[in-house]
């Protein structure tokens, strides 16, 4: 008779996923099942076969004779959709960890059944940053209008400040740069004035979301039809509350403004 249940040998596959680590997996299992110190938890190499057994076939324990089963089920594949498009620059080895599944069936299933290429969910690298501001962003400032007074702000993120990125910036915005590691420092997790982060993101990805698109064109296509389609009251406001929020942080001398609640 199997010593260990069907749960339980899938609770010890997801703690491997999400700790990476076999001891880890045996210490969450303990914990969970509330197993005296005394009693034998799984071993690793138990551990092991279940885990490969689920990235073989989608179940812990082997099957005798008949063909493996999927684990590209309807239910396997909208968690998938629901998880990418909830947070789209997850890499996909910590989607499969965040959902329990193993890494190869979620990349099967975005491959396959969701028709998504690695770049829609790959992080964007120093590299690839630098390109995208050399090719796009500082000839479209240029058209509109930039200047010598002209500042540039980030976020902290390490491909925003990744040596490659900040001499490109510097480059442009000499002494301009309001970034960590900038002229004009931006220290690591401030809160977030800018009207992109507290109004602009959110309201795009409520309004190209309310059905999925289909294909990379098509969610390019929508989000440059919802920008175009923002009222000029919505901005004027969305302007007035960024000023609100400039002066709130005066008020506070930079310290963090959470719970406060802003005119519309």
């Amino acid at each position: 008779m199997e010593q260990w249940s069907k749960q339980q040998r899938s609770f010890a596959v997801k703690a491997f996923y999400q700790s990476g680590s076999y001891a880890a997996a045996q210490r969450r299992f303990r914990k969970n099942f509330q197993i005296n110190r005394n009693k034998p938890v799984p071993s690793v190499n138990s551990i092991k076969l279940w885990v490969t057994n689920f990235e073989a076939i989608g179940e812990t324990r082997s099957r005798r004779g008949g063909s493996a089963r999927s684990v590209r089920t309807p239910a396997n594949i909208d968690r998938v959709r629901v998880a990418v498009e909830r947070s789209p620059r997850r890499s996909a080895r910590r989607q499969s960890a965040a959902l329990g599944m193993a890494n190869t069936s979620v990349r099967r299933i975005l491959r396959l059944d969701l028709h998504h290429h690695p770049h829609k969910i790959q992080v964007v690298n120093a590299q690839r940053y630098s390109e995208m501001l050399h090719s796009f962003f500082i000839p479209q400032l240029r058209q509109h209008g930039m200047n010598n007074e002209t500042l540039f702000q980030q976020d902290g993120a390490t491909s925003h400040t990744a040596r490659v990125s900040m001499s490109v910036l510097n480059n442009v915005f000499p002494n301009r740069v309001i970034s960590r590691n900038g002229a004009i420092s931006w220290p690591l997790r401030s809160p977030d004035l800018t009207v992109c982060d507290f109004f602009l993101w959110g309201y795009l990805k409520s309004k190209v979301f309310e059905q999925r698109p289909p294909t990379l064109g098509e969610l390019k296509r929508r989000i440059r039809l919802e920008i175009e389609r923002i009222p000029q009251r919505m901005l004027r406001d969305a302007m007035g509350c960024f000023r609100n929020r400039l002066q709130e942080c005066l008020n506070r001398e930079g310290h963090h403004l959470t719970g406060v609640i802003f005119k519309q």
